[in-house]
């Protein structure tokens, strides 16, 4: 009995060693390999994509334009102001968007 609980010791710490030693390389690998070109160039082109969008968010929000269905863009400023001013603007809105019959 005493041989086989040793033999089981001995190879589940092999087992285990095998398994530190792997992990141990694993890790070394990954923190110390450089990151590849195409992965740089990948996440410089997000971040420049991501500005570009904020920017042109920030201009849909913040300056009038015409929309692509032909309706009006109001920054918000504005139709805030204008809203603030004519207490009826909601109903005008709802009774113009209504389709008619």
């Amino acid at each position: 009995m005493n041989d086989n609980s040793r033999s089981a010791l001995s190879w589940l710490g092999a087992v285990a060693f095998v398994v530190v030693a792997f992990g141990s390389i694993a890790t070394a690998y990954f923190l110390t390999r450089p990151s590849t070109p195409p992965d740089t160039a990948y996440r410089a082109q997000q971040v420049q994509l991501r500005h570009e969008l904020e920017v042109k968010a920030q201009a849909t929000l913040t300056q009038p334009g015409r929309n692509a269905d032909g309706t009006y863009r109001v920054p918000i400023d504005q139709a805030m102001a204008l809203l603030a001013a004519d207490n009826d603007a909601f109903v005008k809105f709802r009774t113009q968007s209504q389709p008619t019959k």
